[in-house]
């Protein structure tokens, strides 16, 4: 029963750091102003959400505090196999760490992506935005070869994206409406091929 008790202190210790890692990015998201509202997602998504996540909640206290309620799920495994889940739980705190400060502001507690992860180029338009300059330019690769590099720059309502292309490579100009959406340009979308 003693190794029993030492193995849930090792597990109530691991998910207290994993969540408090988890609360203290999410906060961060919500004072940049960027969050995204739970009721965006529709009220669907929102049921889906607490009906699944409310019983492995449940299952997670009762395993940590009340252990005998879960002793129907018990398995019983040798000592080396947890232990070496114990390692292996504390080796990945800091992969949880850094997947939370890789993705930083643009952390979501919603199924919903924030543009900005999704197009971490829109930032950058953002900022061009503002100062009606041109973006840095950004590589467009196949497999490991360059093919051709970007650049944009907001001309009024229309979003101009330079094209430099390698040798041997080319691409074609076309007006893209539907792009509006996620690249803030109103009216057209025009590639200049240089």
């Amino acid at each position: 029963m003693e190794e029993e008790l030492v193995f849930r202190l090792i597990f109530i210790g691991v998910f207290a750091l994993v969540l408090s890692v988890s609360t203290y990015y999410r906060r961060l998201a919500r004072k940049s102003g960027e969050a995204i509202s739970r009721l965006q997602e529709g009220p669907l998504a929102l049921t889906l959400r607490v009906v699944m996540t409310l019983p492995l909640l449940l299952a997670i206290l009762f395993y940590a505090f009340i252990p005998r309620w879960m002793s129907w799920s018990a398995i019983s495994l040798p000592i080396w196999v947890r232990w070496m889940g114990v390692g292996l739980s504390i080796a990945c705190l800091p992969l949880v760490w850094w997947v939370f400060s890789s993705i930083g502001s643009n952390i979501s507690e919603t199924v919903m992506m924030l543009l900005s992860s999704a197009f971490p180029w829109t930032t950058t338009l953002q900022a061009a935005r503002r100062q009606d300059a041109w973006t840095p330019p950004v590589a467009a690769m196949r497999k490991t070869t360059k093919v051709a590099s970007y650049r944009a720059r907001l001309a009024g309502d229309a979003l101009l994206i330079e094209v430099t292309h390698e040798p041997g490579w080319h691409t074609y100009a076309l007006d893209n409406l539907e792009a509006e959406g996620f690249i803030a340009a109103r009216d057209q979308l025009v590639h200049v091929g240089l």
